[in-house]
């Protein structure tokens, strides 16, 4: 969960994947890209203690360098897997000798678990777009960091971005690139979609400079596109390590502003379970205590203060429970709800569920359709 990989979790083979990880790792994972890294080396591990074969095996490491230019191939092109068999290649299956010049090397990558079986004998696919985004990324990026290779980053950046346009379905191979390339690399991929950088890949990877950096791009594209996550909520980001000193005072001033779009929601839901939090007290005091923010951000604001063991929430609560609207009180009520109700005075509780009850003034306002925003008092009662 802390680097947003809770959602491959239900497929019982990423399951195994990561558990088996997590043993070679020594069992700590340090980041999601050392999580990857050692998941990738474990899919092209030969796990058959039966097989018998006369054919010289591909070291492990050449495994992972051929399916991943593989991969980079078939993101770029827009195709969907390979086809082994030239009577059935097309646009969206290439034959995967002309993928590669090693024939004679390449036809092993197909017996690793990196690719899964396609709907026909001849057809493979990548056994997970995330994988193919990370082991792509790691390729082109080698390639684009090696001065005596031929391949630059203007070359890859126009056909990931034509006209400086991401492609949808490669913002997630441009994420990676960010975690894993060279300053250079972060600083381009942070220009062409700043969102893509912190959703996709490993933010926390990245340089201090081009955190900042980072930080500033969101608020230009914010400026230009309020709502520019359009219905991408909530997730949960790796951001572990991502807040650096000159982050936290660049995101300062923006808890303090506020911005009528998403980007203070984005930045609170990466503070949530963040030790910087409590370098921000009183700026997520100020936020939770304001009446003009949405009910999400101060939801937010003060599980943030939330996650500071040492900090006093009974000035806060005080000043929510007298605010008495629908919104402050139920940010009241959430706050009671995770501290627990016997670290409070059972005539405190009695009082609180008094003020409450004047969310509840007649029939009127339950013909206007503002009954829903009255559930979370049911709900604290449970």
């Amino acid at each position: 969960s802390r680097f947003n990989l809770e959602t491959l979790l239900p497929n019982p083979q990423f399951l195994k994947l990561f558990a088996d990880a997590y043993i070679e790792s020594g069992r700590h994972f340090s980041d999601k890209r050392s999580i990857f890294a050692q998941a990738v080396g474990h899919l092209a591990k030969e796990v058959n203690n039966n097989l018998v074969t006369t054919q010289a095996a591909l070291p492990i490491q050449r495994k992972v360098e051929l399916s991943s230019e593989v991969f980079a191939k078939l993101l770029l092109s827009g195709a969907e897997g390979i086809s082994t068999n030239e009577a059935t290649e097309n646009r969206m299956y290439p034959l995967l000798a002309s993928l590669h010049s090693d024939d004679s090397a390449v036809d092993g990558i197909l017996a690793t678990r990196l690719f899964k079986p396609g709907d026909s004998v001849e057809q493979h696919l990548p056994v997970h777009k995330i994988v193919a985004e990370y082991c792509a990324a790691d390729y082109l990026t080698k390639r684009i960091a090696d001065p005596a290779d031929s391949l630059k980053l203007s070359s890859c950046i126009s056909i990931i971005a034509p006209n400086s346009t991401v492609r949808d379905e490669l913002r997630g191979l441009l994420g990676w690139m960010a975690s894993l390339g060279n300053k250079p690399i972060e600083e381009a991929a942070i220009v062409l979609d700043p969102y893509a950088v912190l959703a996709n890949g490993d933010a926390s990877q990245i340089g201090d400079s081009s955190k900042i950096k980072l930080i500033n791009r969101l608020k230009k594209v914010e400026a230009e596109d309020p709502y520019f996550r359009g219905g991408d909520f909530g997730r949960r980001f790796s951001v572990a390590g991502f807040f650096s000193q000159g982050v936290v005072e660049e995101i300062k001033s923006l808890l303090m502003l506020g911005s009528g779009g998403h980007l203070l929601d984005l930045i609170l839901e990466l503070l949530v379970g963040s030790p910087v939090a409590e370098q921000l007290r009183g700026e997520l005091c100020e936020l939770v205590l304001a009446p003009g923010e949405s009910l999400n951000t101060r939801l937010l604001a003060s599980t943030c203060l939330l996650d500071i063991t040492d900090h006093d929430h009974s000035a806060y609560l005080e000043v929510l429970v007298s605010e008495a609207s629908h919104e402050s009180l139920e940010v009241a009520s959430k706050v009671i709800e995770t501290l627990g109700p016997k670290k409070f005075e059972r005539i405190y509780l009695a009082n609180f569920f008094r003020v409450c009850a004047n969310l509840y003034p007649g029939h009127k306002e339950r013909l206007e359709g503002i009954i829903g925003s009255r559930y979370f008092v049911k709900r604290f009662i449970s």
